[in-house]
């Protein structure tokens, strides 16, 4: 397993309204490699009925939205990933929040330098 210190981080916070769907959108200043993608809610509320729909420069990552608890699993058992993303070249999250509650979402992209 790879020490923190060897990625850099990007932090995408949103605030996601009951039943509502908002976007986070980020394009890097340079090509990298996106290693992990962690999901944080940050007053502790589980997201078993919260979705993230992936894209990248308009082209679908996930087929269809994905549970946004696959992404709340501690660091070790997060997947690892390698997702090429050049320079200016736009990755957007749609969280799809079902639950009765407006959520204070976090999403963190740990990344390399390509």
């Amino acid at each position: 397993m790879a020490a923190l210190s060897n990625y850099r981080f990007t932090v995408l916070s949103k605030t996601v309204a009951a039943g509502g769907q908002d976007t986070a959108e980020y394009s890097p200043a340079q090509d990298i490699v996106i290693k992990k993608i962690a999901i944080n809610e940050r007053a502790g509320t589980a997201l078993n009925n919260v979705f993230i729909d992936i894209e990248i420069q308009g082209d679908k990552v996930t087929k269809q939205p994905i549970p946004a608890s696959l992404f709340t699993v501690p660091w070790s058992q997060l997947p690892d990933l390698e997702i090429n993303l050049p320079k200016s070249v736009q990755i957007k999250f749609t969280i799809i929040n079902n639950t009765g509650g407006a959520l204070n979402i976090d999403i963190v992209l740990a990344w390399k330098p390509a």
